[in-house]
């Protein structure tokens, strides 16, 4: 998005596809409202973003403006300009604006909760016998084999980072909190070297190895779930308008979206939310008046615009207001996903990740260990131990 005003404030931005497109959008729709103000956004690979934000922020040439995971603001807090003075915070849900909080500040306005589910293909489930959903680990498996003795791949949690979206809320479902506060510091310590950690790292082995619902490349079943060729797979709220008509990835087949908690031994419903939150690094070397701009442009896209970014986005809205909004219930989004995140968030089946000064570090010392048993390298123990141990032996 460029920006064309007396008074420019340079943002960084990781939305991609679903969200990236009605993101920019609301930008432009501010710059045409503002007076003598505009927001310019550049797109950071989703990959490279927060090594590139820390370096600008620890360099001196930060962005003005910069969207930051909940999980991920702690490495940034000491670098961002506390909001509470500029913002009010009483529009926003407290369970959301809460992850925003250190030491009594507020540092980030949040836009939403992004939870996760699965997004299946309501075609091939009739296929096989399954016009509901499958709402047990014992019925996910018969469903996931009819699908593969059909022909289909049948389900995929994703690689890399994507797979904790599945894994953590698998464990946590289960009675445990799989990454607790470590004792006496700010990190968090590896609870899943355990009954619990050992049966959801089993179960992979279960689906990937030894049934093979999926590739053990991921890739192909995205690939072959935009075909009609796959059955489900695990995404997020973000999803419904990359998929829904007039998307990048538009599906050509009836779809839907369902709770995840059908893990093993589950007794809780869990699923892996995040939340978009917009910050501003701090520069003392930048103008009062690009300052106040940007925190005109925070109010208006997560408070302004917030039932928007629900509707357009596809994501939980962060103020109350819009959550709670007959306009969000009347909307072609509700009806297809978002009524489903809204009854997991109401039934308190959100588990947040932990925000820490390594989050990355910790995240993937347990992504890689989940891959290799995906993969066939290395076998449920030892995965589990693996990961366990590089998580206890991290310095926070």
């Amino acid at each position: 998005v460029e920006a064309d005003a007396d008074t420019v404030v340079t943002m960084w931005s990781l939305l991609i596809g679903g969200d990236g497109e009605p993101f920019e959008d609301m930008v432009r729709d501010f710059n045409e409202q503002a007076d003598g103000m505009a927001v310019e956004v550049t797109r950071v690979p989703w990959g490279e973003y927060y090594d590139r934000l820390f370096t600008s922020m620890t360099g001196g040439d930060p962005p003005d403006l910069a969207i930051y995971h909940t999980a991920q603001i702690p490495q940034f807090v000491d670098s961002m300009v506390p909001l509470n003075d500029h913002i009010s915070f009483d529009p926003y849900l407290d369970n959301i604006a809460a992850a925003t909080e250190f030491d009594g500040d507020h540092v980030s306005a949040p836009m939403d909760a992004h939870p996760a589910a699965t997004y299946y293909n309501k075609e091939l489930y009739a296929e096989v016998g399954y016009e509901e959903p499958p709402t047990s680990w014992d019925e996910f498996i018969e469903l996931n084999d009819a699908l593969v003795d059909a022909g289909y791949g049948a389900y995929d949690a994703g690689e890399d980072v994507h797979s904790l979206r599945v894994w953590l809320p698998w464990v946590a479902g289960r009675g445990t909190d799989p990454l607790p506060p470590a004792a006496g510091g700010d990190g968090v310590e590896a609870n899943f070297n355990n009954d619990d950690g050992l049966a959801v790292m089993e179960s992979w082995q279960t689906a990937y190895q030894e049934k093979e619902w999926a590739e053990v490349d991921s890739a192909t079943s995205w690939e072959s779930f935009n075909q009609g060729e796959h059955a489900a797979i695990n995404d997020g709220t973000w999803a419904f308008s990359r998929y829904s008509e007039g998307g990048p990835e538009e599906l050509d087949f009836e779809w839907g979206v369902y709770n995840p908690s059908v893990g093993p031994g589950m007794d809780q419903g869990k699923t892996l939310a995040d939340s978009h939150t917009l910050g501003i690094p701090r520069n003392p070397n930048r103008d009062d008046d690009i300052e106040q701009a940007a925190i005109r442009a925070i109010e208006y896209l997560t408070q302004d615009r917030n039932a928007d970014w629900g509707m357009q986005a596809g994501h939980l809205p962060a103020t109350e207001e819009a959550f709670n909004s007959d306009e969000l219930r009347n909307s072609d989004v509700w009806d297809k996903s978002l009524n489903v995140f809204y009854e997991m968030a109401t039934n308190d089946q959100l588990y947040y990740q932990p925000p820490t000064t390594s989050t990355n570090e910790y995240t993937n010392a347990l992504y890689q260990n989940v891959d290799t048993v995906r993969a066939g390298e290395k076998d449920p123990q030892t995965a589990v131990e693996d990961a366990a141990q590089t998580i206890n032996n991290i310095q926070w």
